[in-house]
Parts: structure tokens; C-alpha cells; sequence
């Protein structure tokens, strides 16, 4: 075989080697755009986000009692380190002496003095009232007359019994008006009688706390 021969035969083989259908770069071609379609769905797909978590509810803590006031209603009672009986005393605290309450455990009452002294003290001494001040003498009396009645007799009486009367005194001491509770005597004469004497008699009224009351008399009679 001749020089052209060959080269000519060399050029077929390799034109058939490389020689592509005309169908294959379109087909090439739809799936490069297959692809990109692809990457750009997985690109541009919505993210959702998950909620953040809710912070949970803080909670609060118990409440403490409130402070307030109490007094000793004993004449002095012992402040002591410990609630018992054993404790050290501190100090001692007068009667109607203010403290402010701080706990309590079992038949003890921890305070506070108006000094800041902190100590224990029995609970039986000590209350949310004051005491009452001690009255003054002669500020509690019982009534007592100042001019008591004087039997009077009526002229030709047989009749004899108990006659009972009901005397309303003021705070002046003054019979200021009277009720029948009795007559045995059955005449009613005799209870008019009866009510005339208590109500010429005079009184000094009961005082409690220093002021006068009014009170009932009860008026008993016998003829």
C-alpha cells in the first residue's frame, strides 16, 4: 500500500473513532439542565426554623410570716439565747413592753427588742393586745345610799306579806322610776307604798373606770 493509502486509511479509523451522533450533545445538554434545576430547588427550598424554647415560669418562693407587734402581759418575762428553758437568759422584758415577732416554735415566740436584742420568750407571755391599766383607787365601786327609804305605815293595815320593787337608779342616784315584781300582801295600797319609800331614798352610783353607772335596785318590803 502506497504512502496516500495508508494516511488516508489512518484518517478513516480515527474520524470513525471520535465521530459523535448528532443526538448526543442535545441529550448532554438536558441533563447539565436537569442538574442545575436540581441544585438550585435544593438551594432556594424554605427552612423552618424550630420555636425557641419557652423559658419555664420562675417559681416563687413561699412567703414569709409578716412581722408584727406584741406585748408582755406578764409583770417581766425572761428573753432567753434558746427556746427552752435551759437557754441563757438575755434580758428581760417589761409588761406592755413592745416586740416585734420574728417565728415561732412550739410553746416559744422569737423577738425582737426595741434595743435589736433577738431571743426567745415563753408564748404564754406574750399577746397582740396590751393589757389593761390597773384602775385607779376608787375608780370600781359598788353603789352605796346616801339617804336610805324610811318605812312609812299606813293607818288600819292588816294585811301582811312581801311586797318586791324594781328601782332603775341614774348615773345621779336617783330613783327615776319603778316596777311591781311582788305583792304577797295583796293590797294594792301597800305597793304603792312600798314603791314611794324606795323612791325618796338617794344613791351614789356604781363607777366602773372611773365613771357612774346606772343600775337596778331590787326593793324588798315586808308588812
Amino acid at each position: 500500500m502506497s504512502a496516500a493509502a495508508r494516511s488516508d486509511a489512518y484518517f478513516f479509523v480515527t474520524t470513525q473513532k471520535y465521530h459523535h451522533p448528532s443526538g448526543g450533545s442535545h441529550d448532554l445538554k438536558k441533563l447539565f439542565a436537569l442538574c442545575a434545576l436540581f441544585a438550585f430547588a435544593c438551594g432556594s427550598s424554605t427552612t423552618v426554623e424550630a420555636p425557641p424554647p419557652v423559658a419555664p415560669s420562675p417559681v416563687p418562693a413561699p412567703a414569709s410570716a409578716a412581722a408584727h407587734t406584741l406585748y408582755v402581759t406578764a409583770s417581766a418575762v425572761n428573753v432567753r439565747r434558746d427556746p427552752s428553758m435551759a437557754g441563757e437568759v438575755l434580758k428581760q422584758a417589761k409588761k406592755n413592753e413592745a416586740l416585734t415577732f420574728l417565728s415561732s416554735v412550739d410553746d416559744w415566740t422569737k423577738v425582737q427588742l426595741p434595743d435589736g436584742t433577738i431571743g426567745w420568750v415563753a408564748s404564754r407571755f406574750v399577746s397582740e393586745s396590751r393589757s389593761a391599766a390597773p384602775a385607779k383607787p376608787g375608780c370600781n365601786t359598788d353603789f352605796a345610799f346616801v339617804k336610805t327609804p324610811k318605812p312609812a305605815f299606813a293607818e288600819g293595815e292588816t294585811k301582811h306579806g312581801l311586797v318586791i320593787v324594781d328601782a332603775y337608779v341614774n348615773p345621779d342616784g336617783n330613783v327615776t322610776s319603778t316596777t311591781l315584781i311582788k305583792n304577797e300582801t295583796g293590797d294594792e295600797k301597800l305597793a304603792v307604798l312600798a314603791q314611794n319609800e324606795i323612791k325618796s331614798a338617794k344613791f351614789e352610783a356604781p363607777k366602773r373606770n372611773c365613771i357612774a353607772r346606772a343600775f337596778i335596785f331590787t326593793y324588798k318590803r315586808s308588812f
